[in-house]
């Protein structure tokens, strides 16, 4: 990059204007104040915090290029993939060669390519780049470089033997070997001399190290069998080792700019903890200092959750002021303007103690917090930009209504675990649906299987019955082999499933699209307002409860009444849409047709007609007539004297006007690609026979098109052809998915990387395919009309508007895997990977637990139940007991696939989305913190979020496309784009992408509650901390604080006390003075 040539104004016109504002306040406070040298970005999560550094970064550059020989941008985060993704998303100069995931350790190699560029990108991981004491023995590339730099330290033949034999730990010989020699040669002319000399220096200073390395590499030399301990020996002395080039690597290491990522997770390594007034000094931490108190380097701190935002007194030992307290300290790194701070905030919590008897002052003290906190840090969030303060959310709380049977239950439970001795039944009962399936692994499970029984005794006798009695109301593995109905013993689980199947969601594979292209009809009419259903609770048994009994119901619903299916049986029905050389019929719907994908519904609805009323019928006559006019050139190919009518057109048809019609065609090359995608695709132990199926396939397909191209022709043209054929243009999943990804790509990247887009397609197309041979899938695709289960699929795939489904999912997806600075054919490849994977998500299983007692023993006649409707948040076993991660399951449940249920405790979430298809969250039980609360409710509202969409569409639909619509563009982006022309001038860029009220859409929140519970209360005490609780910021005893302000009423009066940390150019200059004088102090108690 030459010298003022880095502008970054291309970067920040792609922000938001709170983002830009953001990025404008973090530049000026690290840049342009003397001495601040270090920023946080609490940005809320889901707000888009790395595009905040992205500009940053770009600011960063555009001011240090003009003067400075070279910059590295250093970014730090917990997570190795992540950092790697994210690395890219931050590199603002779209060169990859500047980009590099690396370790300290190898910096001695690569510090010749860093000086070849004026900008450079590096990733570290605090756990492999700074902790060497977790994986002791490193890397082997690792090891090859301390071989070479201690090497030469040592004259004996013997030590450098045992020294290469110690390294080599696992490693292979001959592999060993050449690593060995490689960093030999290389060492000479690449490696830095100054990190070779400074790492050499180091150790010979450090005798007893010396001699350590010497003695354990003699008894390597000896034998390459070695015990415990001396392997233990070895591990922490590699360790040693991999610190110390790690520490004298730094110098090498010029960072201009350090980004910290979600810094909490590592936050150790910022903040010396301290025991008895002793900080502790261990070696990752000043390794960690070293990085940070350089004078030259600025550090950007991102997190969402960088300290806890609200601390209830005996919640847990985390304390919102002090973690708050050490964070500042790390920020400002000077005490006085530290102590100066908590000053200010204690005279606030006065102030606000004695009632608001002085408004005016409060209001003084927290714009001086607030300017004092700005100068480090600042947060935006969505909550303070909606006209209510309520950001779209919306109430769906009741108290739910008790069965007869659920008493009955509840005493039946009562019975047995009174038998038993325990108290406290009405938590397990009210909350865990089934209880007896899913508590073995609480204490009060395994209390009941390690029950001892004899045959007089009467303890034994009250057991039996207790637990006969409730097992009348479990799950049976006799009731769900018949698949029978199961009955709805649990008052929160009877509303999840009248807010779901209910609704007749077990008859969709996918949830509705915001904008139909037509009116949704069959299974999918009045179906607009559904959402899929994200579930917290408190115990770790209710996942599981819901995911198997929701997943069952929906199953035993999708079969309806077909007549002899059992459920522990393999139900092996055949699979359509295998490839099979005896029908072709089905490739009409895995071929994407270049010629038919240009039949574009939107573009002919938005340019041929008259949007009053756009159905099926009135869609499909005008793609008819274009097909008719386009099936001209189909004439040669008849054969006069065949009066038979050929079924074969239907497939055959997209074909030969593919090759008749496009130029430069190679359709032989087509098909060949085709069967090499798909068969790669494989199982491996179905590899050979399908592949050689697949080829067989495509051999047959290639020499009858030759047959057509060489004069054989087809007999009469079905009656229904051209019906038959708009089916296909409409919703066959590879013209889809063809199109779909055609949106997202320039015209001029449509023809350079064509080849791309039919491959992606393929791959999308592939998905599909696994998707319609799910065994249950199938069952539900038979019952819709038509004469062949192919036509079946294209009639599903209509009533559920295909096109409009993926166009849409297409279209979050690009920025949701933050492909917008991508290539086109990363772009593709992405997307398309990212679709297979969730339409080809295995089923996964949860285990039920059948306690019986049999010949005087409790034994457990457990029975595994398939789960796919539902599932539970975390790794889980599919049919097959391979792994499912949990990142495929958030991917499942950000797609509008299965699963439309995802039931979870709340930990370990901090930073994932759910938004993408999902705007309504369930309560299973209330958070103990008001923070919690928020935190469930904002992973399913954020940018682009489906209630945001829904938004949009109802507002902003067809009427508003038809004038600027371009044929083959993206409507959404189009949407928006005219969304955000229209909003208010006065609001900021989070509406309409994160936050938009022109609609009927909301974020639901679920609260089922039982009549007279504690639940009500609890709730009404979460909302009112939830609106007050900005006014305790930075505050000691927060719950104290907040109590004296529980009766006030309208506390939208209070939010002008709120601490608020955004922006000053975005939400007020610093100093503005209090607004109103409010009189609030009648309301208080004393």
């Amino acid at each position: 990059m030459n010298k003022a040539a880095f502008s970054s104004d291309s970067v920040l016109h792609n922000l938001k204007d709170f983002q830009r504002n953001t990025v404008h306040w973090v530049f000026s406070k690290l840049f342009e104040c003397e001495h601040n040298a270090r920023f946080l970005v609490a940005d809320e999560v889901g707000l888009g915090k790395t595009l905040v550094a992205r500009g940053v970064i770009a600011k960063t550059i555009e001011h240090l290029s003009t003067h400075q020989e070279r910059i590295d941008i250093l970014y730090i985060c917990s997570n190795a993939s992540i950092a790697t993704q994210n690395i890219r998303r931050l590199n603002v100069t779209n060169k990859d060669e500047v980009v590099r995931a690396t370790r300290l350790t190898y910096l001695v190699r690569e510090t010749s390519l860093l000086k070849q560029s004026q900008v450079n990108f590096i990733s570290l991981t605090p756990s492999t780049a700074l902790d060497h004491t977790r994986s002791k023995g490193g890397q082997a590339d690792e090891r090859a470089i301390l071989y070479y730099l201690l090497e030469p330290l040592f004259a004996s033949i013997q030590v450098k033997t045992g020294l290469k034999e110690l390294l080599r730990c696992k490693v292979g010989l001959n592999r060993w070997d050449e690593r060995i020699d490689e960093c030999l040669n290389q060492g000479k002319g690449v490696y830095d001399q100054t990190i070779v000399n400074s790492f050499r220096q180091e150790l010979q200073k450090d005798l007893k190290l010396m001699k350590q390395i010497e003695e354990t590499s003699i008894h390597y030399s000896d034998s390459a069998e070695s015990d415990t301990c001396v392997i233990q020996m070895r591990d922490r002395l590699i360790a040693k080792l991999r610190s110390i080039l790690a520490s004298v690597s730094l110098s090498a290491l010029k960072p201009s700019l350090i980004i910290l990522d979600e810094f909490q997770r590592f936050k150790n390594l910022l903040i010396q903890q301290a025991t008895d007034g002793q900080s502790i000094d261990n070696e990752v931490q000043m390794i960690a200092e070293k990085i940070f108190s350089d004078d030259q380097s600025k550090i950007l701190m991102l997190s969402a959750t960088p300290y806890k935002m609200y601390s209830v007194q005996g919640e847990d030992e985390t304390d919102h002021y002090a973690e708050l307290m050490q964070i500042l300290g790390f920020l400002f790194n000077d005490e006085s303007k530290l102590e100066r701070l908590k000053k200010l905030i204690l005279e606030y919590r006065r102030e606000l103690a004695l009632g608001f008897t002085n408004s005016e002052k409060i209001y003084d003290l927290k714009r001086k917090v607030e300017d004092n906190l700005l100068e480090v840090m600042c947060r935006t969030e969505r909550v303070s930009l909606s006209h209510d303060n309520n950001s779209m959310l919306s109430e769906h709380n009741e108290s739910s209504v008790l069965d007869v049977e659920d008493l009955k239950y509840a005493a039946s439970m009562r019975n047995l675990l009174g038998s038993l001795n325990v108290s406290n039944v009405t938590e397990y009962w009210k909350s865990i649906p089934y209880t007896l399936n899913f508590i073995k692994d609480y204490d009060l499970g395994r209390k009941i299987e390690n029950t001892k029984l004899s045959h007089e005794s009467e303890f034994s006798e009250k057991f039996k019955n207790g637990l006969r009695e409730a097992n009348k109301y479990s799950l049976k593995k006799e009731h769900i082999q018949k698949y029978k109905p199961i009955p709805l013993n649990n008052s929160k689980l009877r509303l999840l499933i009248r807010e779901t199947l209910g609704q007749g969601m077990a008859k969709l594979l996918w949830m509705p699209p915001s904008l139909a292209y037509w009116e949704p009809y069959g299974v999918y009419k009045g179906k607009n307002n559904l959402t899929k259903q994200l579930i917290f609770s408190a115990w770790n048994a209710v996942p599981n409860a819901i995911a198997a009994f929701t997943s069952y119901e929906a199953e035993r619903l999708m079969y309806g009444k077909t007549q002899d299916l059992t459920y522990f049986k393999k139900n092996t029905p055949s699979r359509p849409l295998d490839i099979k050389t005896k029908s072709f019929h089905f490739l009409s719907l895995l071929y994407p047709s270049i010629t038919l994908a240009k039949l574009d519904p939107l573009d002919l609805i938005l340019s041929e007609m008259d949007l009053i009323e756009v159905n099926i019928t009135s869609v499909k006559s005008l793609v008819i007539d274009q097909l008719k006019k386009q099936c001209v050139v189909l004439d040669s190919f008849k054969d006069p004297d065949i009066s038979d009518i050929d079924t074969n057109w239907y497939w055959l048809a997209p074909i030969l006007l593919d090759i008749v019609l496009e130029d430069d065609l190679d359709w032989e090359l087509r098909f060949d690609t085709w069967a090499s995608h798909f068969s790669q695709k494989l199982d491996d132990d179905t590899e050979t026979l399908e592949n050689k199926t697949i080829l067989r396939f495509v051999d047959a397909i290639k020499s009858i098109v030759k047959e057509r191209l060489d004069g054989r022709g087809l007999g009469v043209l079905p009656e229904d052809f051209f019906e038959v054929l708009a089916d296909i243009v409409l919703a066959s999943p590879a013209l889809c998915a063809y199109r779909a990804l055609q949106r997202v790509l320039t015209e001029k990247e449509v023809k350079n990387d064509a080849h791309g887009l039919f491959l992606g397609a393929l791959r999308i197309t592939a998905g599909f395919q696994s998707l319609f041979n799910v065994p249950e899938n199938v069952g539900l695709i038979k019952s819709v009309s038509g004469k062949s289960y192919w036509r079946k699929v294209l009639q599903y795939s209509l009533q559920g508007n295909l096109q409009a489904l993926l166009d849409e999912h297409i279209h979050v997806l690009i920025e949701s895997l933050g492909l917008t600075h991508r290539s086109a054919c990363e772009r593709i490849y992405e997307i398309s990977e990212s679709l297979y994977s969730v339409l080809t998500l295995r089923t996964s299983h949860v285990r039920v637990h059948q306690f019986k007692v049999r010949n005087n023993q409790v034994v457990d006649d457990a029975f595994d139940v398939r789960c796919k409707f539902a599932l539970r948040f975390g790794s889980g076993k599919n049919e097959a007991g391979q792994e499912i991660r949990i990142e495929k399951v958030r991917d499942a449940f950000n797609s509008p696939f299965r699963p439309f249920v995802l039931a979870s405790t709340s930990i370990g979430q901090e930073g994932l989305d759910f938004h993408l298809w999902c705007h309504a969250v369930m309560h299973w039980n209330l958070p103990s913190n008001p923070i919690d609360l928020e935190q469930r409710e904002g992973r399913v509202h954020r940018y682009k979020g489906y209630a945001v969409r829904k938004n949009i569409a109802e507002f902003h639909n067809f009427h508003t496309l038809k004038p600027v619509y371009h044929a083959g563009q993206d409507p959404w982006k189009m949407l928006f784009d005219k969304a955000y022309l229209e909003k208010c001038t006065s609001k900021n860029d989070m509406i309409p992408f994160w936050i938009s009220e022109k609609g009927t859409t909301t974020i639901q929140r679920y609260v089922p509650w039982l009549p007279y519970s504690k639940e009500e209360k609890k709730l009404t005490r979460l909302k009112s901390d939830l609106s007050l609780y900005r006014m305790a910021f930075g505050q000691p005893r927060q719950d104290d604080l907040l109590a004296r302000f529980q009766d006030i009423q309208d506390v939208e009066q209070l939010s002008e006390f709120w601490i608020d940390l955004r922006p000053p150019s975005f939400s007020r200059p610093i100093g503005k003075k209090y607004k109103h004088k409010i009189n609030v102090e009648a309301k208080l108690g004393n």
